[in-house]
């Protein structure tokens, strides 16, 4: 009894701490058993994490499409400059 109140098993905070630290850490081993265990056990905490992922993927992608060294053709800006110029 005394190791599930030292990983406090039932948590869902300490679950979601958790699921926030994994995203830029490795978990240590009672971290990672702890948030297994309440993973299996936790449909909100399940979905939780999914929410997670899917930002961080979100993140990821956005961060991979914006490329400052893409840059429009010549013709492109020459054919922004005369549309503007013309208003």
């Amino acid at each position: 009894m005394a190791i599930f109140s030292k990983v406090n098993i039932l948590s869902c905070k300490r679950y979601s701490e958790l699921a926030s630290m994994k995203q830029d850490i490795p978990l240590s081993g009672w971290d990672r058993l702890f948030f297994v265990f309440h993973h299996a056990i936790c449909l909100v905490c399940r979905r939780f994490n999914r929410q997670l992922e899917l930002i961080d993927q979100a993140l990821q992608t956005g961060e991979e499409m914006h490329d400052s060294r893409i840059q429009l053709s010549t013709e492109a800006r020459d054919r922004i400059l005369r549309t503007l110029e013309s208003e």
